[in-house]
């Protein structure tokens, strides 16, 4: 899969969510809402239960579900400190996302 996480992103979301560096980042398949075709993206502090892959950056793993694959291959998630917040980008496509209060 080519998923790239940045070191900017890591980042933001170790303070955010306060991860520790063995923590994960599960990013997972939201069917509704803003996004590619009624897709988004999610995400939580833990790790899936079914079959996923793996990337490591910033200290901690990053899980995504091989059923999710489709959706983040080719993705890169990094953090704008223009606007402070995590963006998305595919294929020359930037989905920005925000994080719920």
């Amino acid at each position: 899969m080519n998923l790239k996480v940045t070191e900017r992103a890591a980042s933001f979301y170790q303070k955010e969510m306060q991860l520790q560096e063995s923590d994960g980042l599960y990013f997972y398949l939201r069917v509704g809402g803003m996004g590619s075709g009624g897709f988004s993206a999610g995400v939580t502090g833990s790790r899936p239960d079914i079959d996923y892959e793996t990337i490591q950056t910033g200290g901690i793993t990053v899980y995504i579900a091989e059923t999710d694959r489709w959706y983040f291959d080719g993705m890169t998630i990094d953090y704008d400190p223009d606007i402070g917040d995590i963006v998305f980008h595919e294929e020359g496509t930037d989905l920005s996302f925000k994080e719920a209060d």
